[in-house]
């Protein structure tokens, strides 16, 4: 929602707003002003009050002197810039402004919000005008930090109020984004987490909700040696009261809830009832635990049957009748792996998640549960297959580009409804998809940074510096760069040079390229085409097959990661990479 000329803007970044965008003060110390006053709306603001958040500890030798400046300052630039609609007034109880016919983002918000049932509809415009974290492009220490996490906690308010209401309205994928975006912002949100178990409960993604109660269980115990409330606790107990796992066979989790996951889902789900070591490969942020978890769920509805999840990655044990024996770690032993099964079990499915390059370790661990138990059936999750007799084994892929923009489009319409149907936005669809390699975590990483950037502003942002999918992450708090780092560690040092040296390469390329040019003294050609089958192997490199003939390339989400790890100037020269 644009304002008016005249309204001021504090809800991302401190300006006046119009049409046309924000306009800001240049110095720091005058925004921190404007937006120290603006927060408080009409109300005059006491000097002492406006001294210790602009300057905090550090006041200057003269702090009533410094304040009546920047006063001076101010008062200059909102006489240029709003032409009088704007007055900064003094009066004895200190500063404030007078908005006149204005307003603020802020006052705006709390209107739309102050009714306690509050239309659905005021409360999507409420959430639209959040541009960014408040005061963003003021310095922290010129901010009053507990007025930004207020504001902060009426905005996660909101979005669950918002969520509330789609869960009431039936619609459960618009419910699930908005809480995946609001236990993003605050990992230790239970009534969040406790509404998006409930959410995925009813779409019959079981254990993606005992995942999630998991992890905050772990979070609040580790961060603040609390445990689980009332009201996320309940929501756990209504999860293992379920009956989705032992009824309807035709439930499970709906395709549309992965999106453009449909046949993938089917597929690994019929493997899970015929064969007894499945495994899924894909390259980092490809959405193998979420397909994983989802095929799992799927299939014990089939097989009558309980779930079992080992999270190597976060070291988390997750199912239907653990509650009483979490571990603290989880090592690799066919022990303690059956320590974590339900004692006397029949037909059940365990899920090993995320074991990266630890493949003999895992063979080790489940060879002899697999031959003392004749109804387990065990899928893991990897950079690479196992290699067991009678695996069946499945490779994911990026999203085709319908896919990769459906994704996208469902994610912003949270929202940003309608965002990328208005003919000016449609040209950067393709721009912002670009960067992501159709992974369906950068995806979801580029959809939430709509949420403070219009799309033209986001894909020039990426353009400039495509870091920033990379270092957003999920409601587990991992980013797409540490699931990188997970597999690119697994690398032999060999492969992690030709992974180097291929990212300097087109786009695309073909196994003559990548012969003739990353060859050098450590490196033969034999050695770079005996790399190069290991890393497709390992899901780092994709092949792509044309009529013409069997190209590769590198995602770019990858070709990021490793071009940050040649960021000095003489590692470049040394490896010769070129960043294309």
């Amino acid at each position: 929602m644009r304002m008016t000329v005249g309204s001021i803007g504090v809800l991302g970044t401190v300006g006046l707003l119009s049409a046309e965008g924000v306009v800001s003060p240049r110095p720091p110390v005058v925004r921190a002003l404007l937006g120290a006053l603006a927060a408080h709306a009409s109300e005059p603001v006491p000097s002492a009050h406006l001294m210790n958040t602009i300057w905090e500890q550090d006041l200057p030798a003269n702090p009533k002197g410094a304040l009546h400046l920047t006063v001076h300052r101010l008062r200059r630039w909102l006489e240029e810039q709003a032409g009088g609609s704007i007055a900064l007034v003094t009066g004895v109880s200190g500063y404030r402004l007078d908005l006149h016919e204005g307003t603020t983002d802020l006052i705006e918000f709390r209107a739309l919000t102050s009714a306690p049932g509050g239309a659905e509809d005021d409360l999507h415009r409420a959430l639209a005008l959040w541009r960014g974290r408040p005061f963003e492009n003021v310095p922290e220490d010129r901010v009053d930090s507990e007025l930004v996490e207020t504001l902060l906690a009426e905005r996660q308010a909101v979005v669950r109020r918002y969520a509330r209401s789609a869960m009431d309205g039936g619609r459960l994928e618009a419910a699930e984004s908005l809480l995946w975006t609001a236990c993003r912002a605050d990992p230790m949100d239970e009534e969040a987490h406790a509404l998006l178990i409930e959410v995925l409960s009813g779409m019959g993604q079981l254990a993606s909700a005992l995942s999630v109660y998991d992890r905050i269980r772990r979070r609040l115990s580790a961060e603040l040696g609390i445990s689980p409330g009332s009201r996320l606790t309940l929501a756990h107990q209504r999860v293992l009261k379920e009956p989705a796992l032992t009824a309807d066979p035709d439930r499970g989790p709906r395709p549309s809830a992965l999106t453009g996951r449909g046949q993938a889902l089917r597929s690994l789900a019929d493997d899970l009832c015929h064969a007894r070591v499945v495994t899924l490969t894909g390259p980092p942020g490809v959405g193998k635990s979420a397909l994983a978890l989802a095929a799992a769920t799927t299939a014990a509805v089939r097989l009558e049957c309980d779930v079992t999840t080992v999270d190597l990655e976060t070291q988390a044990l997750t199912g239907v009748d653990l509650e009483a024996r979490q571990l603290a770690g989880v090592d690799l032993e066919a022990g303690q792996l059956a320590g974590v099964l339900p004692a006397g079990r029949g037909r059940h499915i365990l899920v090993i998640d995320g074991y990266g390059g630890r493949v003999a370790e895992v063979k080790a661990a489940i060879q002899p549960l697999i031959a003392c138990s004749p109804e387990l059936v065990v899928l893991g999750t990897g950079s690479r297959v196992l290699g067991m007799p009678g695996e069946t084994t499945r490779t994911l892929g990026p999203l085709s580009a319908a896919e990769a923009e459906n994704l996208l489009i469902s994610r912003a319409a949270a929202f940003l409804p309608s965002v990328f149907h208005a003919p000016e936005n449609r040209h950067w669809l393709s721009s912002l998809l670009a960067h992501t390699g159709g992974l369906p975590s950068a995806i979801e990483i580029a959809a939430s940074l709509l949420r403070t950037l219009t799309p033209d502003n986001l894909a020039a942002a990426l353009a400039r510096d495509a870091r920033m999918l990379l270092d957003g992450g999920d409601a587990t708090g991992v980013t797409l760069a540490e699931r990188i780092r997970h597999a690119h560690s697994a690398l032999e040092e060999r492969e992690a040079l030709l992974l180097t040296r291929l990212a300097g390469l087109p786009e695309e390329f073909g196994l003559a390229e990548a012969e003739t040019l990353c060859a050098c003294a450590t490196l033969t050609e034999s050695q770079v085409v005996r790399g190069l089958i290991g890393l497709v192997d390992q899901s780092l490199v994709q092949p792509v097959d044309h009529s013409y003939g069997r190209r590769y390339r590198i995602l770019p989400p990858i070709r990021r990661f490793v071009a940050d790890l040649c960021e000095d100037a003489r590692e470049r020269e040394s490896v010769g990479l070129r960043v294309w």
